[in-house]
């Protein structure tokens, strides 16, 4: 390894630890889903429901948010959707952000494209299903779904809901060392986060430092979830390099 990424590296690591010192990440995490490992990511989706089966059970519309471009974290949301399914609590209407690609939903779900643009108009465009007694679920972006992130989607759609929306939200983690250098979304200095997505990269870094010392091994699907607040819930998933 060159002098010079050893040296990126290492600045990263302490530039990243005072970002977390600094800046926090949000409510203090409570584990739901210890490190576990996994054959495909459905199982991780299946895991999930069953672990949130009693809460969900009283909710009519749960939020899915995933990292873009990482197709493992769509097939966790397929078999979360699957599970329900399975479990007689079918979710039978799905809003997906229309710029994602489409996910693997059971036969016979209704999927609705959309936009965060009219969180109000979103609000009522739910509720017309809702009220007929239909599960929906919104499948869009993490950083469109944690809580963690101020003044997002979810945030500003709690408003016009009236109530908490249970949030998942999938993202990276590294479970060695060596494999933490560009957490997705970025761990960076306020100045630096135009995107206001900085503490859901740091409570990824913070989450991933607490596994170090287990010695997982990188090149196995590992997955663990923590619950941040009364409806908000991170799906840490280390996805194996191919």
């Amino acid at each position: 390894m060159k002098k010079y990424h050893v040296a990126g590296i290492v600045f990263f690591l302490l530039a990243s630890s005072a970002l977390v010192i600094m800046f926090g990440v949000g409510p203090r995490p409570v584990g739901f889903i210890k490190p576990s490992f996994f054959d495909h990511p459905r199982e991780i989706g299946a895991v999930a429901y069953r672990r949130l089966y009693d809460p969900l059970g009283r909710q009519d519309l749960v939020a899915f948010g995933v990292t873009p471009g990482v197709a493992e974290h769509r097939d966790v949301v397929a078999g979360f959707l699957a599970t329900a399914l399975a479990e007689k609590r079918p979710i039978e209407v799905v809003f997906q952000e229309d710029r994602l690609p489409a996910l693997d939903a059971p036969s016979g779900t209704e999927v609705v494209p959309f936009r965060f643009e009219d969180e109000a108009a979103l609000a009522e465009r739910v509720r017309a299903y809702t009220r007929g007694g239909k599960r929906v679920l919104i499948y869009t972006t993490n950083v469109f779904t944690s809580h963690l992130v101020k003044g997002n989607p979810i945030h500003r759609l709690e408003r016009h809901w009236g109530k908490p929306i249970y949030a998942i939200s999938t993202v990276g983690i590294a479970v060695r060392r060596e494999q933490e250098f560009k957490p997705d979304p970025p761990c960076v200095a306020s100045e630096r986060d135009g995107q206001g997505t900085a503490d859901l990269g740091c409570a990824a870094v913070l989450k991933g430092r607490t596994l170090f010392r287990k010695k997982l091994d990188p090149a196995r699907l590992i997955a663990l979830m923590d619950q941040r607040g009364v409806s908000d819930f991170l799906l840490f998933v280390n996805v194996p390099k191919s």
